[in-house]
């Protein structure tokens, strides 16, 4: 302060420039820092359980939902705003991607979500100058919404330090997700097949990794965990990735549940999936008469099974990441080796590894 010639006054901690400066002030800004570190951490602790438990750590629900009024806890659907969600993901399913769905919602004059917060009363700190003012960046981040599914997720982003509030993305299998804690506004299905056509196009928004079909796809068959991609190692010809449980490490024992190349993953589908066809026209008789006792969500989600299943040739030789889409819930990797796709329908079939490979992700 002295070389600035500026005086600094703090009342509450008696100290005046003017007056000289004490010795012990250094120690009084340490036992600050000290007790900013430590009512940080309970900060994180608190929220850490609070998104443990399921609770949404959001302060504002994503575009489409809004708080109801007698639980704040719960989201309800806003059916003007969801109503551009899904013509949002129409779009992108029909091939257009999210600067082509910007410009198109610009011409049509639909409020960006900003301006119909504005429009309902909704308090909000930023409002654009240009009216209908939507971007590549909005679409995108819409677009990549688990939320719009019915599910939960939390601990997308964090910091580095409580002197630093810059939000960090998280990689996908940090987060945790949870099912079916809200209405959904977007089904399952559409959602898949948006991510497919946003990792083809390249990624979504705000600089996260194009999302891989096989994403929350894969189970470890030990400790239940998502399987994750992890860069197995780079030169200056290629890049190879593998899947391993993003849990694997975490438990003792460790989970034994061999890593996997995306290749085998893919070969897993094929042979299940080629098994499966061999009985194609009696299954498919089966769900059509399910179809006319079911509940109109589980008709209309057969119905998509259906015509995905008809449109298949007789022998599946090359993958299909439409097709996965479509009829795949998950996959299970076992300790052996084993795999084990169960398709939406409910059944499963089990192979092992058309290639046996394992290796060692110690490095990794």
């Amino acid at each position: 302060f002295e070389r600035l010639d500026v005086r600094y006054i703090a009342v509450m901690d008696n100290i005046d420039t003017a007056k000289g400066i004490s010795d012990l002030v250094p120690m009084q800004d340490l036992f600050n820092e000290w007790h900013a570190k430590n009512t940080s951490q309970k900060v994180r602790n608190v929220l850490r359980n609070k998104g443990l438990s399921g609770a949404p750590l959001t302060t504002i629900p994503p575009f489409g939902y809004k708080k109801n009024p007698d639980n704040p806890k719960e989201w309800l659907v806003d059916e003007p705003a969801a109503e551009v969600v899904k013509r949002i993901f129409d779009m992108c399913v029909a091939g257009f991607g999210p600067t082509q769905i910007a410009k198109k919602l610009k011409v049509d004059k639909v409020m960006t979500p900003t301006e119909y917060w504005r429009s309902i009363g909704k308090p909000y700190r930023r409002l654009s100058t240009v009216p209908y003012g939507w971007s590549a960046d909005t679409v995108g981040n819409i677009l990549s919404r688990q939320e719009y599914i019915g599910d939960t997720v939390n601990f997308r982003t964090t910091s580095k330090s409580f002197k630093n509030k810059k939000r960090l993305e998280r990689p996908q299998e940090e987060w945790q997700i949870f099912k079916d804690t809200h209405p959904a506004i977007i089904d399952g299905e559409t959602f898949d097949l948006v991510q497919a056509e946003l990792a083809k196009r390249g990624g979504c928004s705000r600089g996260r990794r194009a999302k891989s079909v096989f994403d929350h796809k894969v189970i470890c068959g030990d400790c239940g965990h998502f399987y994750g991609q992890k860069l197995w190692y780079s030169d200056s010809r290629e890049r190879v990735y593998v899947w391993r449980c993003t849990h694997k490490y975490d438990t003792e024992p460790n989970c034994q549940t061999p890593v996997v190349r995306e290749r085998d993953l893919q070969a897993a589908f094929l042979a299940t999936f080629n098994h499966f066809l061999q009985g194609r026209m009696d299954y498919i008789a089966e769900l059509e008469k399910e179809v006319e006792t079911a509940r109109p969500a589980r008709a209309g989600e057969i119905r998509r099974y259906l015509k995905s299943l008809k449109t298949q040739p007789k022998i599946v030789r090359t993958f299909s990441e439409s097709a996965f889409i479509a009829l795949v819930d998950k996959i299970t990797v076992r300790a052996d080796g084993h795999m084990a796709v169960r398709y939406k329908d409910g059944s499963e079939v089990s192979v092992i590894e058309c290639r046996e490979w394992r290796g060692s992700d110690d490095n990794d």
